[in-house]
């Protein structure tokens, strides 16, 4: 009965190709450096929930900004742990980027159907960067 199904599906709409495309497709040998991807993208959500939360108390004011940034790691319980995760996870985002995309070049991973994964990448490495550098003027 399914297989039925999914060959009545696949006239109609063709979803065999894509599957095909997606998990079928033969990939290079995997080693550690595949890993930079993944990591990156566990340190974005990272960025995002320290962030929501120093924003609770965050004032981005000029004459309140630092004194918010000493509030937060004095007086909030466990403020100075999400601060310094949320600081460490700054750098290590610009680093594991960078080394992604050093990855990427140097295995030909931007070639060939690709080319838009890599534009997207080079357009969120700049957007990184530019995180990057208004994040630290923030304090």
């Amino acid at each position: 009965m399914t297989v039925q199904f999914g060959h009545w599906l696949d006239e109609r709409i063709g979803w065999r190709k894509v599957w095909d495309a997606i998990f079928l497709r033969k990939i290079p040998k995997v080693n550690w450096f595949y890993t930079l991807g993944s990591a990156t993208l566990f340190v974005v959500v990272l960025q995002g929930v320290t962030g929501i939360l120093l924003t609770i108390y965050y004032v981005p004011t000029p004459d309140h900004a630092y004194d918010s940034v000493q509030f937060i790691t004095t007086q909030v319980p466990a403020g100075w742990f999400i601060r310094g995760i949320h600081h460490w996870g700054a750098s290590a985002m610009v680093i594991l980027t960078i080394l992604h995309m050093v990855r990427v070049i140097l295995s030909g991973s931007y070639k060939y159907p690709r080319e838009v994964t890599w534009f997207t990448g080079v357009g969120l490495l700049l957007v990184t960067m530019g995180f990057g550098f208004t994040g630290y003027l923030l304090p």
